[in-house]
């Protein structure tokens, strides 16, 4: 008869954190960070690669290149820097 109760008792305790765990998100949603780049919103067509959190600009092979070309983009405007 007491190991009835203690299972009762262990299998109440995990069901109420469960729900605890389930409900949470509602209660108290979490708050979603969002990062704010210069580059948001920047589409490139004829890029390769764009990096939108840096500004790296990467150009693959097929345009006579032995290996691919690297560029920065400091600022919307401002001319690429290539890095070696």
């Amino acid at each position: 008869m007491r190991t009835d109760t203690y299972k009762k008792a262990v299998l109440t305790v995990i069901a109420v954190f469960l729900g605890m765990l389930v409900f949470k998100q509602y209660l108290r949603p979490d708050v979603v960070a969002q990062a704010q780049s210069g580059f948001a919103g920047v589409q490139f067509s004829g890029a390769d690669y764009f990096d939108s959190k840096t500004g790296d600009i990467w150009v693959y092979g097929g345009r006579g290149l032995d290996r691919p070309l690297h560029y920065r983009m400091a600022r919307l405007g401002e001319p690429l820097v290539q890095i070696k």
